[in-house]
């Protein structure tokens, strides 16, 4: 167990981004280890390690799995510097694959999907469009231009 220990550290100061170590399950049955962790947005999805009869493998397989715990992190730091005072909803795994969510003001929005990374990526996509457009003040096109626009 101080081998993940060890290679969740090493991963998240190589990557310079902030993940937080919450703890380690050693589980017998699967054999494996569950990775417990947050970013400065709230808790990531559990990181599942399997054990293997090769331990320098699992320090490759946790370093895997912490670039891409960095990458949901990355997206959701994304999501927060265009929605301001937004939330997180802990993350979780149904039958169906893995759901995600962010409260904006008033609005929830709870996204479904295959994996958690394609998860993310359409919670962006949805609660940015849907965030900006409902807002006055970008929604005008007056306020909206690009840059280089001769309107």
């Amino acid at each position: 167990m101080r081998q993940v220990k060890e290679a969740f550290l090493r991963a998240a100061l190589d990557l310079r981004r902030i993940l937080v170590l919450d703890g380690i399950d050693d589980l017998n049955d699967p054999p494996c280890y569950v990775i417990h962790s947050h970013d400065l947005h709230g808790p990531l999805p559990d990181l599942v390690v399997c054990k293997s009869g090769c331990h320098p493998g699992i320090s490759d397989w946790v370093r895997n799995g912490i670039c891409w715990l960095s990458v949901l992190s990355g997206i959701r730091d994304e999501m927060a510097d265009s929605l301001p005072r937004s939330e997180f909803l802990p993350p979780a795994i149904t039958e169906r694959g893995a759901v995600v969510g962010v409260k904006v003001g008033s609005s929830t929005f709870i996204l479904e999907d295959k994996d958690f990374l394609t998860a993310y990526y359409r919670l962006n996509e949805r609660a940015v469009t849907n965030t900006l457009c409902n807002t006055p003040a970008l929604a005008d096109n007056s306020a909206n231009r690009t840059f280089g626009s001769h309107a």
